[in-house]
């Protein structure tokens, strides 16, 4: 009797088992976050991409009771990052942040084996606006602008052909009928000090960086590159490039992705973990700080604007002859 007893709960812990791994299997969403994350960032450590996902990590932390990793995977403007992230099977706790310029940029200058198709984006993160600055001293607007481009070639400070910062400025000086030359720096600061110092005339920067130089009267943002004017904190109003008669839109907008396979499920409860963060007011202020401007898009809306993106780029490419 007693031997029929114990083989009857052993048959019943071995079914319970089963049953708890079959459910599981079923719903690798059910126990995902037994595990820790972690968020595979394609810069280096300690730059601006880096320290803003190391917010976003920190809050997420708190909300899912298990620690957030930061993997720094630089190299090739998000290439590495996003190649290495093909070795991920799907559901992995191995979360990538992504940018639209690894599609709508790096294809035109680098072979690369991925596609959209092998990610699923889960959410929106942030949305880099860039202004286009001069040095006060000779351009304080726009008409000013418009006139040093007519009378001779000019000097654009960018990070390179295979940036955004060159892709703004080369189509909206072609739009403008101008002539110019680009001159390459390692970041945006430097551009915008090689600005202030005459080596150059024009010149992109994001609007946090080029704050200090608003601020201190040194240079002017003629114009953004996005879809709404931009208010600096000193009040100076910037108008888009599309309200000047430009049709040029660049923002460098970032986002969480992972492998493709992965369960749907999955994918909605990381992203209700980072909606919960994106709505801490405490992560909203320090995020504002860092002048973040978050992009909560859910997935298809992330898609969609990736889309969109490249295929703006794609008309730009077309106009520059690049």
């Amino acid at each position: 009797m007693k031997r029929n007893v114990l083989l009857c709960a052993l048959m019943l812990v071995v079914v319970l088992a089963q049953a708890t791994a079959q459910g599981t299997a079923e719903n690798p969403a059910q126990n995902y976050w037994n595990e820790s994350i972690t968020m595979v960032v394609h810069a280096g450590a300690g730059g601006n991409l880096d320290v803003k996902v190391r917010l976003v990590a920190k809050y997420l932390e708190q909300i899912v009771g298990k620690p957030v990793i930061i993997e720094n995977v630089a190299g090739g403007g998000g290439i590495t990052a996003a190649t290495q992230y093909l070795e991920e099977k799907p559901n992995t706790h191995k979360i990538l942040v992504m940018g639209d310029a690894m599609f709508s940029i790096a294809p035109k200058f680098n072979r690369v084996v991925y596609t959209m198709d092998d990610y699923i984006p889960i959410i929106g993160l942030d949305v880099v606006k860039g202004a286009l600055y001069a040095n006060r001293a000779t351009v304080k607007n726009y008409d000013d602008m418009k006139q040093l481009v007519a009378s001779r070639e000019v000097l654009i400070g960018d990070n390179g052909k295979a940036s955004g910062s060159y892709l703004s400025q080369a189509a909206a000086l072609k739009m403008m009928g101008g002539t110019y030359r680009s001159v390459t720096y390692a970041s945006a600061p430097e551009t915008l000090t090689s600005i202030f110092a005459g080596n150059i005339d024009f010149g992109w920067g994001a609007v946090n960086v080029g704050q200090q130089f608003v601020q201190n009267g040194s240079l002017t943002p003629v114009m953004v590159f996005s879809d709404e004017p931009f208010t600096f904190a000193d009040g100076t109003v910037v108008p888009t490039a599309r309200s000047l008669g430009l049709d040029v839109i660049q923002e460098n907008f970032l986002y969480f992705a992972i492998r493709k396979g992965s369960d749907p499920r999955v994918v909605q409860l990381i992203e209700e973990a980072l909606s919960q963060v994106y709505a801490n007011a405490q992560f909203v202020a320090e995020a504002e700080k860092m002048s973040m401007f978050l992009a909560p898009t859910d997935s298809q809306q992330t898609k969609e604007k990736v889309e969109q993106i490249v295929s703006d780029y794609e008309q730009y490419f077309s106009l520059i002859g690049d």
